[in-house]
């Protein structure tokens, strides 16, 4: 639900949001730190006090102690831009757990505050430390580094500080208790985290970070596309290595803008948002129309607000008669294939936002499987025929379309159904594949902003 990182405290591809103040006010520190959880919305550096007056709050992003963190420095304080009842109900949220550096234990320092729960320092001990709280028997247990060391108490939460605080205590009217240390990553679950969980996450602090997807195998196969592959500035064609070979080149109807490059969390592909497609040189291959194809993408989604069918990844046909793999929308499942024959709805189980994933799709001719991460989440009949016709494409066909949200760095297609241990191969890095590798493409090196042309 909640998701700080301090190593990634704007948006992702980066849009509107400025975290930091511009440098000609000579102002270190942060306005802003973007939750890459599924409550969305941001914690913002709370800088008015009574009568708007300016409160003097100025936590700063730097590294403490040998790690990036914001600072907190005994008079700063942040607030979330949504309130604990966006975190669904407050009663079912069952861990909270943070990385956080306290520089002297303290009952009269806060570090956090979500609704009734408040975490003080003096629960902590002096140093870095792996904090977690998780609701059991009314209350909520506290464990330091995975292990457990007492209890907090919660008293009733009024509706004017049901906001997640950090950094002092807020009673509806005035700040106190402010927190000197530094928090550099933070989550909030709706379910109960396992001990064991917690002590891995407690061991290794990279767990806080979105883990980059290993680069896809190389090999002799049908499509095989890597962003990595490309040279900087414009790109007029994605060529193919595969043994199809060809290439993919950018949509030009009237309506539609050449797709650029774009950067998520420390990786780069291509943005396809706003409509943008990229078609192949060569058409459907006969697998895919036969229904007997594996296809395997990496890619980072941004929040999708279609609320019906989500937006697209890719599909394959021509205009009037396509297939499409959409990744569904926040408040509705949407389908994971959508086709004049019938379509293939999403389970509970789909494609998350902001962070990266690897997504399998195959189809044996009569039914079609989705994998994410190597873990199987959809299984269900193959609607037929097929689109026979047209050409492959990233992005949308369709220009009222909206093709994905997000960034795709990498995509191949197979003519067969690879095996579960295949699919798990494939997302551990290693090579899978030979003359049935039909594609196999990735976004170019570039600049953020290039556009590919």
């Amino acid at each position: 639900l909640v998701d700080l990182d301090s190593r990634y405290v704007t948006d992702c591809p980066v849009g509107y949001h400025q975290p930091h103040y511009p440098k000609s006010l000579n102002k270190n520190w942060l306005r802003s730190w973007n939750n890459y959880g599924t409550a969305g919305g941001r914690i913002h550096n709370d800088v008015y006090a009574y009568l708007g007056n300016y409160s003097g709050s100025r936590p700063v992003l730097r590294e403490v102690a040998g790690t990036l963190a914001v600072d907190f420095a005994g008079q700063d304080r942040m607030v979330s831009a949504f309130d604990t009842d966006d975190l669904t109900h407050l009663d079912e949220l069952a861990t909270v757990e943070a990385f956080v550096f306290c520089r002297e234990p303290s009952a009269d320092q806060v570090v956090l505050q979500l609704g009734g729960m408040v975490l003080r320092a003096d629960a902590l001990r002096p140093g870095w430390q792996h904090v977690a709280m998780m609701r059991q028997d009314g209350g909520w247990t506290l464990y330091l580094d995975g292990e457990p060391c007492g209890t907090i108490g919660v008293q009733p939460a009024s509706p004017l500080y049901r906001r997640l605080h950090l950094g002092a205590l807020y009673d509806g009217r005035r700040w106190t208790s402010y927190f000197d240390g530094a928090i550099a990553c933070l989550r909030i679950h709706r379910l109960a985290l396992t001990q064991k969980q917690l002590q891995a996450n407690a061991t290794e602090r990279t767990q806080f970070k979105p883990q980059p997807v290993d680069p896809a195998p190389a090999g002799h196969t049908l499509i095989e596309l890597h962003a990595d592959d490309l040279a900087d500035g414009l790109l007029e064609r994605w060529e193919n290595p595969g043994t199809l070979g060809g290439e993919f080149t950018a949509g030009q109807t009237s309506d539609l803008r050449l797709p650029k490059l774009a950067s998520a969390l420390g990786q780069q592909g291509l943005s396809l948002m706003g409509r943008k497609r990229m078609i192949s040189s060569f058409d459907t291959p006969a697998a895919i129309a036969q229904g007997v194809f594996t296809m395997v993408f990496e890619f980072h989604q941004d929040m999708s607000w279609n609320e019906t069918d989500g937006y697209v990844l890719a599909g394959w046909g021509r205009t009037g008669d396509t297939a499409v793999l959409t990744l569904g929308g926040v408040y509705w499942p949407g389908d994971l294939l959508k086709c004049a024959s019938g379509d293939v709805a999403w389970d509970d189980l789909r494609p998350c936002y902001h962070q990266w994933q690897h997504m399998v799709v195959c189809g044996d001719g009569k039914q079609l499987s989705a994998w994410i991460d190597g873990q199987p989440v959809v299984t269900a009949d193959l609607p037929t025929p097929l689109p026979a016709d047209g050409q492959l494409f990233l992005g949308t066909l369709n220009p009222t379309a909206e093709a994905m949200n997000g960034v795709l760095k990498s995509m191949k297609l197979y003519d067969r159904v690879l095996s579960e241990s295949e699919i798990q191969t494939l997302y551990a890095g290693q090579e899978v594949g030979g003359e049935e590798l039909l594609v196999d493409v990735s976004a170019p090196e570039g600049a953020d902003g290039d556009l590919v042309a």
